[in-house]
């Protein structure tokens, strides 16, 4: 096996691990099975992409509450135990919550940066 080849695997193992203990630690969404619940208090949608964790969406069930910032460090500490990194492109959902300058905003708080060369995309590097 090719050192690449060994790196590949060594990263669908992480990220299939990650995978799995997340849904150990979340609930089932009910209304869309391509959502986890966290704490019962938001709701996170996201899958392995290209080597790296794609967080799809992230939406508090109790807006203004700070429940999707824990929810958010909570699924960051897993990504980081498991040395996954994990991307994301901040899209709103409609006008009642965060506008997109606010939602990047947001999501670098939680330390993504701009992920070089994708215009929109963020990353957060696991800190092991």
């Amino acid at each position: 096996m090719r050192l690449w080849e060994l790196k590949l695997t060594l990263e669908k193992n992480d990220l299939s691990k990650f995978m799995e203990e997340w849904w150990k630690q979340t609930q089932f969404n009910p209304f869309d099975d391509r959502e986890r619940i966290v704490d019962g208090k938001v709701s996170i949608e996201c899958y392995p992409f290209d080597g790296s964790i794609h967080l799809a969406a992230i939406r508090s069930l109790e807006p203004k509450q700070g429940a999707a910032s824990i929810a958010l460090d909570k699924f960051l500490k897993l990504a980081d135990s498991f040395g996954v990194t994990v991307e994301c492109d901040p899209k709103p959902f409609g006008n009642k919550g965060l506008n997109k300058a606010a939602l990047t905003s947001w999501y670098k708080r939680h330390g993504f940066i701009p992920k070089k060369g994708y215009h929109g995309t963020l990353i957060h590097s696991p800190n092991r």
